[in-house]
C-alpha cells in the first residue's frame, strides 16, 4: 500500500489508510493461522512426513529406529470425542517411546492443548469445561478438565476429530515462538 506525500500531508484518506491496514493485518493473522494448522491438517497423508519413515505425521505403523515395536500417534478405529477417550489418548500419549525405546515423560504436567474443529467446540467445552464429571450424575471430580487449555480451530477437518499438542515443549523455530510437541490424534 504506497503512501505518497501528498496523502500523509493533506491527511484526506486517513479513514482508507486505516481500513488498509487493518485489512492487511487480517490478512496477516489469518496466514499464520492457516500455516500453523499446516501440520494438523495434512498430517493425515503423506504430504507431512516429520519422523523421516515416509509415513504420515498422524500414523500407526511408525518404525523406531532400535528396531522395537512400531510407535502410534494415531488412532486406527476413528475414536470420538468423549471424557473416557480422551482419558485413552492422555494414557498412550503418557505411553509414548523415543527412538532408542524409552518413555518420553509426556502429558504429566498441566500444560496440555487441546485442539479441536468448530463443530466439537461444544462438547470439548463439556468434557473438560465442568468441575464435576461431563454425562454422569455422579458427584466425581473431573481430573481431565484441569488438565487441557482448549483451542478451536476453524481450518481443521471434521475427520480430524482430536489433536492434542504439548505446550510446555515449545521451541524457537525461525525466530518465532512454535507449538511443537508429540502430536495425537484421535479421528
Amino acid at each position: 500500500m504506497a503512501i505518497t506525500e501528498e496523502l500523509a500531508r493533506w491527511n484526506k484518506y486517513k479513514g482508507d489508510i486505516l481500513d488498509r491496514s487493518k485489512a492487511l493485518g487480517s490478512a496477516a493473522l489469518q496466514t499464520v493461522n492457516r500455516y500453523g494448522a499446516r501440520p494438523f491438517i495434512g498430517g493425515f497423508n503423506t504430504a507431512i512426513t516429520e519422523y523421516g519413515d515416509g509415513l504420515p505425521a498422524f500414523s500407526t505403523a511408525h518404525t523406531r529406529p532400535d528396531g522395537g515395536t512400531n510407535e502410534s500417534n494415531a488412532s486406527n478405529a476413528g475414536i470420538t470425542l468423549t471424557e473416557a477417550n480422551l482419558e485413552t489418548a492422555l494414557i498412550a500419549m503418557r505411553q509414548q517411546k523415543s527412538g532408542t525405546g524409552k518413555i518420553l515423560g509426556i502429558g504429566y504436567n498441566e500444560n496440555l492443548v487441546l485442539m479441536v474443529p468448530n463443530a466439537l467446540d461444544k462438547e470439548a467445552k463439556i468434557i473438560t469445561g465442568s468441575t464435576k464429571r461431563s454425562g454422569t450424575s455422579n458427584n466425581d471430580l473431573n481430573i481431565i478438565g484441569s488438565l487441557y487449555c482448549k483451542i478451536v480451530k476453524k481450518l481443521l477437518k471434521l475427520r480430524e476429530n482430536l489433536i492434542k499438542t504439548i505446550r510446555s515443549q515449545a521451541q524457537k523455530w525461525e525466530g518465532s515462538e512454535t507449538i511443537i510437541g508429540a502430536p495425537i490424534s484421535i479421528g
